[in-house]
């Protein structure tokens, strides 16, 4: 597990010492997860302060599958996650008695899910969101696990992030 925080911890620092773009670094270290994941899609999604979220970067989406249902995540999810600041492990989400009601996780067929939170000082920054809608328990507490470190490494780098960049832009 000390790899993955490595390799995000590696990326975020490289972009205090380069002007690399958000979207970019994000991505990457979307890439570092899937590697270690049988995850099919990946999501990293910012909040407003009011828990709307406001940026997505998407990872494995056909881009013919941009912005339709195939960049679609469950905001049901997304919102418990947001609102909780717990992480969630799905197994099957469709059959799983919180979540059996929500329309977008029959719709969407979503199988297996991970979502866990960015928290900062300020509150909850985002949502690391992973899925495979094609097989049933994919994820073990093992991904959970890797995902909330993830998670708590782009939190700490990505408030500062942020907050640097802003001090530039003024």
């Amino acid at each position: 597990m000390t790899s993955i925080a490595g390799q995000a911890e590696t990326l975020l620092k490289e972009a205090f010492e380069t002007d690399v773009d958000l979207t970019e670094l994000l991505s990457r270290i979307l890439d570092v997860m899937l590697q270690l994941t049988r995850a099919e899609r990946a999501f990293i999604v910012l909040a407003e302060p009011d828990g709307t979220p406001y940026a997505r970067v998407v990872h494995n989406i056909p881009e013919h599958d941009l912005p339709e249902a195939g960049a679609e995540i469950s905001r049901t999810i997304l919102r418990r996650v947001l609102e909780s600041g717990e992480t969630v492990l799905l197994g099957d989400a469709s059959s799983s008695p919180s979540y059996d009601q929500a329309g977008s996780i029959h719709r969407m067929a979503l199988r297996s899910v991970i979502c866990a939170p960015l928290t900062a000082d300020a509150g909850c920054l985002g949502a690391i969101y992973f899925e495979n809608r094609s097989l049933i328990g994919v994820f073990e507490e093992e991904d959970r696990q890797r995902a909330e470190q993830l998670a708590g490494t782009i939190s700490r780098r990505l408030a500062t992030y942020l907050a640097m960049r802003s001090l530039v832009q003024v």
